[in-house]
């Protein structure tokens, strides 16, 4: 369900008006306007407080807090890379690695954004 959905399912539930809505959520008439326009996202203060509404009315879920970020791995001297042969396959080994464990961590960071953003 989206954002303005849920607002107005939450709106039905409560048996309140718009405005309260909007108040309870933190959210102005204009904001509205411009998030229904496509020109504006709700911002992730805006949907924990609907989250948090809805929660209170008996209607979702209790938020869960977002995965504390992991450490970044300390930076290291890389060994240059070689002229030779016999070396630039191990160099192109370990960039692959790279690569992958860099697909593997912004994979993980666009699946918790489209959660978020659910």
């Amino acid at each position: 369900m989206k954002f303005l959905e849920r607002i107005e399912n939450l709106r039905k539930v409560k048996l309140l008006s718009k405005a309260e809505v909007y108040d309870l959520v933190g959210i102005s008439q204009s904001m509205i306007s411009m998030i229904r326009s496509g020109d504006r996202q709700p911002s992730m203060k805006m949907i924990r407080a609907l989250a948090d509404a809805e929660h209170t009315a008996g209607i979702g879920p209790p938020i869960e807090a977002p995965p504390a970020p992991t450490p970044r791995e300390p930076m290291t001297v890389r060994e240059p890379i070689s002229n030779d042969w016999k070396n630039e396959t191990e160099n192109f080994q370990r960039l692959e690695k790279r690569m992958a464990d860099i697909e593997q961590k912004l994979d993980a960071l666009l699946e918790w954004i489209q959660k978020e953003n659910k």
